[in-house]
């Protein structure tokens, strides 16, 4: 069998690529439930709702993300509280997060919002840490438009802003998400 130099090309970069990342054998499912403390001192505890893999290319396997929200909840990206769980499955540098997000945050929003958020998208993006093969984030919203952000249970930061936080939770579960496959698992009930 015979390869033309594009597609050659394409095997190597996917063989990089894959090659480069540790293989990982199995996935530790996450909780089924979540605790989201309140500003207040209460906690409501959230099941999982749905949860998904996000792949780059449909080769790389980039991390396993969980949606937890009440099962009655209308509107996933309005509903408050909620939690989103990213378990990765690679490597990430602070400046890969920082542009995952500012390249994907725009696309639930039109372009004056966009410009708004710049500032709180800068306090958001600035307490992103470096990811390694088995970490994982959470993002909580809560009441108000309160965003907390955590890094393997330990809090981050957090700031406030429903405006932001909504743009923030589109970009997994809006209508224009990242992923429509994703999105319908998250949203959707189902799992994996």
């Amino acid at each position: 069998m015979r390869f033309s130099p594009p597609a050659l090309r394409g095997l190597l970069f996917i063989s990089l690529v894959a090659g480069s990342a540790p293989f990982v054998t199995a996935l530790e499912p996450a909780p089924a439930s979540c605790r989201v403390a309140h500003a207040d001192g209460t906690a409501t505890t959230l099941p999982r709702r749905g949860s998904g893999l996000l792949r780059w290319k449909w080769v790389v396997r980039l991390y396993h993300a969980s949606l937890y929200l009440d099962s009655t909840a209308g509107d996933s990206v309005v509903a408050s509280p909620k939690r989103l769980r990213m378990d990765y499955l690679r490597d990430f540098s602070r400046a890969d997060m920082v542009s995952a997000t500012e390249q994907t945050i725009g696309r639930n929003v039109d372009a004056a919002t966009l410009v708004a958020l710049q500032p709180t998208l800068a306090k958001w993006n600035a307490l992103y840490p470096p990811i390694q093969t088995g970490d994982y984030i959470e993002f909580d919203h809560l009441a108000g438009g309160t965003l907390v952000m955590r890094h393997n249970g330990t809090v981050r930061g957090g700031l406030t802003d429903e405006v932001f936080a909504q743009a923030l939770f589109a970009i997994w579960i809006g209508p224009n998400a990242v992923d429509r496959d994703l999105r319908e698992k998250l949203v959707n009930q189902r799992q994996r």
